[in-house]
């Protein structure tokens, strides 16, 4: 009978109940705060302790270590956006957000990331594109060449294989060059069109890139129009300028407006006609001041003389009326020594 009870007491130390141990303490506020898990720490201090006498002042601390960790992971994903690890950049941004609030500014800028990241990519991408289909373009007389004569399996599968790779980066360059149709790049949508089109001739790609550069030339000649236009409206209102300087005398002023005029490349017969005007105004009036400064000097006014001859040579510098202009000024100069002497 000894085994028997011997067994039924282990039965019965099995059914004794042992309570689980107790699971470990999750992490407090701080140091859901200290790992930057923003929404977290919020939510259990809601839980925990609202009814606390300092809840409010927690919550706003919490919320104000929220904007801080976001200025400073807006400055880290920034540089690295400078380094183009946009990858990286994205992937912190992504599980940064889970633990934020949503704010606009990380709405702004995690917008700004995913332009930036697509630019870089597309124009690794076009790159990439444009090398590749250069040398499938340089391969291709050559392959095609191969395709007459070539018998042996292995040209054959070289052959497949080229002309398979000329579908696959025509049908790329043709997308790339069709987005940026539709996004108005026209210059860049003739070059990829152009050269899916030489990889792989089509009556579509065709009918794509003559629309294409049916859209360049006219862009062009729209952009050749407005500036015609707008050059047109600027020569007119440099010559306003200069016709109202001439009728002030100011000769000064009218032969900068002419020469701003000239760099327009327009209306010559016109500006030429302007440049005689404005000449024989020019050589009536410097004669007319020289003879004035002279009369004033043999008259003994001699700053009056100065005056005049000055008003002259700021228009027509010549060495005569240099020389005459500086001997009258050494004299007053001296002049005006002796009389401080006495």
């Amino acid at each position: 009978m000894k085994p028997f009870y011997l067994l039924l007491l282990l039965a019965l130390a099995g059914c004794v109940h042992t309570p689980p141990p107790s699971p470990p303490p999750g992490p407090d506020v701080a140091e859901l705060q200290a790992q930057h898990r923003c929404l977290s720490a919020l939510k259990l201090l809601n839980t925990t302790g609202r009814d606390d006498a300092d809840y409010v002042q927690q919550r706003d601390a919490l919320v104000a270590s929220a904007r801080a960790y976001q200025t400073d992971l807006i400055g880290e994903l920034r540089e690295l956006m400078q380094q183009k690890q946009f990858a990286q950049a994205q992937e912190k941004l992504a599980l940064a957000q889970i633990e934020l609030p949503i704010s606009q500014e990380l709405e702004q800028f995690s917008q700004q990331l995913t332009t930036a990241a697509e630019r870089y990519r597309q124009r690794y991408l076009e790159e990439i594109l444009q090398l590749r289909s250069a040398t499938l373009l340089k391969e291709q007389t050559l392959y095609n060449a191969l395709d007459k004569a070539a018998t042996e399996p292995e040209l054959q599968q070289l052959i497949i294989r080229q002309r398979a790779d000329s579908e696959y980066f025509a049908a790329q360059l043709s997308q790339t060059g069709a987005r940026a149709l539709a996004q108005n790049e026209l210059t860049k949508a003739v070059q990829y069109l152009g050269l899916a089109n030489q990889l792989t001739p089509s009556p579509e790609l065709a009918q794509q890139l003559k629309r294409a550069e049916q859209a360049l030339f006219a862009s062009k000649q729209k952009k050749q129009t407005a500036r015609s236009t707008e050059r047109e409206q600027h020569y007119r209102e440099l010559n306003a300028i200069f016709l109202q300087n001439l009728q002030q005398f100011d000769y000064a002023g009218a032969r900068t407006q002419l020469e701003q005029a000239k760099t327009l490349g327009i209306h010559g017969d016109e500006l030429e006609t302007s440049q005689e005007q404005l000449d024989s105004a020019i050589d009536r009036f410097v004669t007319q001041e020289i003879d004035a400064g002279n009369r004033l000097y043999s008259e003994g006014y001699i700053e009056e003389a100065l005056l005049r001859w000055r008003r002259a040579a700021v228009l027509t510098p010549s060495p005569q009326l240099l020389e005459r202009i500086d001997k009258a000024q050494r004299f007053i100069d001296r002049f005006e020594q002796l009389r401080t002497k006495k």
